[in-house]
């Protein structure tokens, strides 16, 4: 947008007697002075609590959030199913789920079951009693991933069918407007369309963002998976204590460890990759209650962010209507005088 020059040499400009132009400047000076204080403190708060976040995450993946199962069950002279045990269950479940596709496409096409990899904890820190290291591999039964083709940039509207951007799942929510549109219906696969509850992962974006990934919450349009969305099918309910695992800071090492290019502005990581990712499995009850207590802390922090966003608004509004506040107040002041004056 422009402004043309003739329109800003006619612009009336109330202009205040110099002193009183002195005055509106200091008081103007002074209320923005208190402005900038208030909302450098908020963005300290704000920034305080992505810290906050970051070190519950933490503390969850290294067993010291809540009381562990080992723990419980020594105070109250109990068993419990190891994590050890829960993989050992997982393991035979995967076996089973991948003999029954096998046996319902006739042993067509699927070859020999492959067992995945184990990780390799060398370089891992002592998990907590009755915790046991895995691959993402072991727990998942599958990557599904949609193909890259031509669309239309925009969102689809509601009788069209879209395709997911990286965009969509990158600040920690599913955002389904982040989609294009498929113009072409022979490319449409209504397998690859994403579902509420669906598990999304990036696999490629800049090495900050490469490996984000969200647990879509309600899904009302209709797009489908892209060559860089992946949906994982994962075992045992673990949805939720992967996502804050690969959200934590190991877990976001471990996605830039096994990522790969040579360029910043953009990673990717395979699908044996993501397979061969480690993450710290707790017996599946400590798993809920974890991520319980993780869910309970991060309501009151999404709470108290809201507030701060309302505030940082409020904050800017107040700085505006400062401005206008003065100018209105200088030039009646002026106004006034120069009546009085000829009194």
């Amino acid at each position: 947008m422009r402004v043309k020059p003739a329109t800003l040499k006619d612009y009336p400009f109330p202009l205040a007697p110099l002193d009183q132009q002195k005055r509106i400047v200091a008081e103007i000076e002074k209320q923005f002075s208190r402005l900038d204080e208030a909302v450098a403190n908020l963005k300290r708060v704000k920034a305080n609590l992505k810290r906050y976040k970051a070190a519950v995450l933490q503390a969850a993946v290294e067993g010291r959030l809540v009381e562990t199962e080992a723990e419980i069950a020594r105070r109250e002279d109990c068993s419990y199913e190891t994590g050890a045990q829960l993989l050992q269950r997982i393991l035979e479940t995967r076996r089973s789920q991948w003999l029954a596709r096998a046996n319902k496409a006739g042993g067509k096409g699927k070859g020999k079951y492959k067992e995945p990899a184990v990780p390799d904890t060398t370089d891992l820190p002592e998990l907590p009693e009755g915790w046991v290291w895995a691959t993402l591999g072991m727990i998942l039964s599958d990557i599904e991933a949609g193909k890259s083709f031509k669309c239309e940039e925009r969102p689809p509207m509601k009788d069209e069918i879209g395709v997911v951007k990286v965009s969509a799942v990158t600040w920690g929510e599913f955002d389904e407007s982040e989609s294009k549109t498929c113009r072409d219906k022979r490319l449409v696969n209504e397998k690859l369309l994403v579902r509420s509850g669906d598990f999304l992962f990036s696999r490629a974006n800049t090495i900050e963002l490469v490996g984000a990934c969200v647990i879509a919450k309600k899904v009302i349009s209709n797009v489908m998976l892209s060559d860089k969305i992946l949906r994982f099918r994962l075992l045992s309910g673990l949805e939720q204590w992967v996502l804050y695992n690969l959200r934590s800071t190991f877990g976001r090492e471990e996605i830039e460890r096994l990522a790969t290019g040579n360029q910043e502005s953009m990673r990717n990581i395979g699908q044996d990759r993501i397979r061969a990712i480690r993450i710290p499995l707790p017996p599946l009850d400590e798993c809920k209650r974890i991520v319980a207590d993780i869910e309970r802390r991060f309501s009151l922090v999404g709470e108290t962010e809201g507030q701060i966003n309302a505030n940082l608004k409020r904050a800017e509004r107040l700085r505006q209507s400062t401005l206008h506040v003065m100018f209105k107040w200088g030039n009646s002041a002026a106004h006034s005088k120069h009546a009085t004056s000829h009194c």
